[in-house]
């Protein structure tokens, strides 16, 4: 399985200690907004032509941003997409079929049967992770989730 674990050591503690025991909540939306920000990149630069036949969307929907388990206070950005992992193993991946003696598929609207089909290698995760702008996501995050967090407490004191 293919995955990035996102640890902002301590770059935004001194700013959410006003948020007292919400601020575990507050970092959590932090990291998982930098996650949908790094998503968002990696569709955009890195997941068009990736799927055979037609673009379907299912390498981009495959990718999750979840709690990682073991650290409550950190995300996992990883893909579940059957073809992820295909396009990342060394010298790429032949397919060949379960069941039966032919792959079937359709190209162009024309049905072609084959024995097997080779995949290219395309490691498009880490290419994604060295050229996303981290730094700036994690600053960006941070001050759109606590300004956000603000303008919260803000209406429930000035609404009672």
């Amino acid at each position: 399985m293919i995955q990035i674990t996102l640890n902002v050591q301590d770059m935004f503690s001194k700013r959410l200690q006003q948020f007292g025991k919400r601020a575990k909540t507050i970092a959590l939306r932090i990291c998982r907004t930098i996650g949908q920000e790094f998503r968002t990149f990696t569709k955009k630069n890195y997941l068009s032509g990736q799927v055979i036949g037609k673009r379907t969307g299912e390498l981009y929907k495959g990718i999750k941003i979840v709690t990682d388990r073991q650290n409550r206070n950190a995300v996992i950005v990883k893909s579940w997409a059957k073809l992820a992992n295909i396009y990342h193993h060394p010298g790429g991946a032949d397919i060949v079929p379960k069941k039966g003696k032919m792959l079937r598929f359709e190209v162009d609207g024309r049905v072609i049967f084959m024995k097997h089909v080779h995949l290219d290698e395309r490691p498009w995760v880490p290419k994604a992770r060295s050229a996303f702008q981290w730094n700036a996501s994690i600053k960006r995050s941070a001050d759109k989730v606590i300004a956000r967090e603000i303008a919260k407490l803000e209406a429930k004191s000035g609404g009672g």
